[in-house]
């Protein structure tokens, strides 16, 4: 069968209640994209950590991160 470019999926699990997501986003930030499912306050910490990182992913995440905690840790 032909890869076609395809490449197999990277998985990574975050703990609530986390502070430091560095190596997390070290194994994810090649990724052209990103499907997150979480906690505002780690979503915030984490994308901030991505984009601090360099990454170019495209982030796609559940509504449950609009909120005014997300805001203020993402900034």
């Amino acid at each position: 069968a032909q890869n076609l470019g395809r490449r197999d999926p990277i998985t990574a699990v975050i703990a609530g209640g986390e502070k430091d997501y560095t190596r997390t986003v070290a194994k994810v930030a090649p990724a052209r994209a990103i499907a997150f499912a979480g906690f505002p306050i780690e979503a915030g910490l984490f994308f901030k950590a991505l984009r601090k990182a360099g990454s170019a992913a495209r982030v796609l995440a559940t509504e449950t991160i609009t909120t005014d905690e997300f805001g203020d840790t993402f900034g």
